[in-house]
């Protein structure tokens, strides 16, 4: 058996097998910590991704709700100057009728503001 003349021969032989088992003990750990990093490093890239995901998913949300809000402050903007341009037209049409009188216009008598 030739491998046994490795643990009884020279220096040489023994330096052969205890650099061989060296390199594969180093080898080994080296493979083993390599998986374990890479395993760690993907579950945080994961994690990185999942958390990025639920913010894109956020922001999303949050873009569409202010887009919302600002069609709904433009539909406001339009009423509201609606409503200014028909007080200007009330207030035109009462300055041109100079042959009617105010005390034509319906008023009502000093007491509740409420219909009940």
């Amino acid at each position: 058996m030739p491998w046994i003349s490795l643990f009884l021969g020279t220096t040489r032989a023994h330096f052969i097998l205890l650099f061989s088992a060296a390199g594969s003990f180093a080898l080994v750990t080296g493979f083993i910590g390599a998986w374990i990093g890479a395993r760690f490093a993907a579950r945080g890239a994961a994690r990185t991704v999942l958390v990025e995901a639920d913010m894109d998913r956020a922001s999303s949300t949050e873009a569409a709700e202010l887009r919302q809000l600002n069609q709904s402050i433009d539909a406001i903007a339009i009423e509201v100057e609606r409503i200014a341009e028909a007080q200007r037209f009330m207030a035109r049409a009462l300055v041109e009728r100079p042959d009617q009188r105010i005390s034509s216009i319906v008023r009502r008598d000093a007491g509740s503001a409420t219909p009940h």
